[in-house]
């Protein structure tokens, strides 16, 4: 996957009503960028936290890594994440998961959230 500036990502506005729409009918495309591009510059009135934590359980390997991604960058933007303990439950569980593009970017989400929030998790590496 190429890596574009965040604007870039997605070919239309990101208001409330086009994110439900590409979170109902894709592109997949668009899915599996649209928590980088939600994360690097947070929508007022839109719960991005929410968003990542279903996309973490998306059957598309790329839309769970990407989601996993996203609350690091949440973390540094933002300078809190609201969630948690379901946020910490679901970044463990991403470490075990069998794609790499899920369990690494899980990895690098914990470290970035331990850097800007201080969190402690149980487990920081990913199953060999």
């Amino acid at each position: 996957m190429i890596y574009e500036e965040p604007g870039q990502m997605i070919d239309r506005e990101l208001t409330p009503d086009a994110i439900d729409d590409i979170l109902a009918h894709g592109p997949i495309r668009d899915l599996r960028v649209l928590p980088i591009a939600l994360s690097m510059d947070p929508p007022d009135n839109v719960d991005v936290e929410r968003i990542c934590l279903d996309l973490a359980l998306h059957a598309d390997a790329w839309v769970r890594g990407n989601a996993c991604t996203a609350f690091g960058h949440l973390a540094r933007v933002l300078g809190k994440l609201d969630r948690q303990a379901r946020i910490q439950h679901i970044l463990e569980v991403s470490l075990r998961d069998e794609e790499r593009i899920v369990s690494g970017r899980a990895a690098d989400a914990i470290s970035d959230i331990k850097t800007f929030l201080g969190w402690r998790f149980e487990n920081e590496w990913p199953n060999p």
